[in-house]
């Protein structure tokens, strides 16, 4: 907080937190921040938390709109980002975006969890956008059934795109990968997660996506801007086959050339 307040002295700072955390800390954050939202824990917290995750980000979101600001930086708490002039490479990085029929501009995210092999898993960790998009991609239904189906089964990610897709009249990418290829290119942007120059406390040794192989492997900054260029391509030609190749030379203990 204190970073971010002495390097973004003109930006507005939301902190959304439970109405259960300490009062010391919420004290302690105070004169750093704009506005601290007390969230009350939604008593049904869905498949994988995803109540709690909309009723944070979205609270945030709505609150921004509020106080009158046209982009927003959605970030975990749990993150701290040191690239400097931050967000004005980020609204310049928006306004580049691809100009589609979809209303709204695109959505910054990193390639950390951006998955190249999962369909609708854009990364959830970093968000930059116009405020509207970005209330759009988080304005998914809770979840109420206590019985998982498929659509409530699927990762928080998964379950957030699917329904921002079809916001966005982009049905079709919901169930064919080249149309979320398409998707993906049209209304999102991937920047390489060392792009950010972000620390990650959860995982401090946490240091990119390239780490991720096989179904965990991510798509990275140059996957995303070949895909833009080769939509018309199979999904298997765009991207290097360097990591599949790297894991089967480490099963069969091949040499190195």
């Amino acid at each position: 907080m204190r970073y971010y307040r002495h390097h973004y002295p003109d930006s507005r700072i939301i902190v959304s937190v439970w109405d259960t955390t300490d009062p010391a800390l919420v004290a302690a954050m105070e004169p750093y921040a704009d506005r601290i939202l007390l969230q009350p824990d939604p008593k049904v917290a869905g498949h994988r938390n995803i109540n709690r995750q909309i009723a944070n980000a979205y609270g945030a979101l709505h609150e921004a709109e509020r106080m009158g600001a046209k982009t927003a930086l959605l970030v975990r708490t749990d993150f701290l980002i040191f690239r400097p002039r931050l967000i004005e490479q980020l609204t310049r990085l928006a306004k580049q975006g691809r100009k589609t029929e979809d209303r709204g501009g695109p959505l910054v995210v990193p390639d950390a969890f951006t998955r190249k092999w999962i369909p609708l898993h854009p990364s959830d960790m970093i968000m930059f956008g116009r405020t509207e998009d970005l209330l759009e991609f988080w304005g998914a239904a809770w979840q109420f059934d206590s019985t998982p189906d498929q659509q409530h089964d699927a990762p928080p990610e998964i379950y957030l795109t699917r329904a921002f897709l079809e916001r966005r009249g982009r049905t079709k990418a919901r169930h064919n990968q080249l149309e979320w290829f398409s998707a993906l290119a049209d209304l999102f942007i991937v920047k390489d997660f060392d792009w950010f120059e972000a620390i990650w406390f959860k995982k401090p040794e946490f240091r990119g996506a390239h780490e991720e192989t096989l179904w965990g492997a991510c798509i990275s900054e140059a996957d995303w801007e070949t895909i833009g260029l080769s939509q018309d391509q199979t999904h298997t030609e765009y991207f290097s086959n360097r990591g599949f190749t790297a894991i089967f030379d480490q099963i069969l203990n091949l040499p190195k050339f």
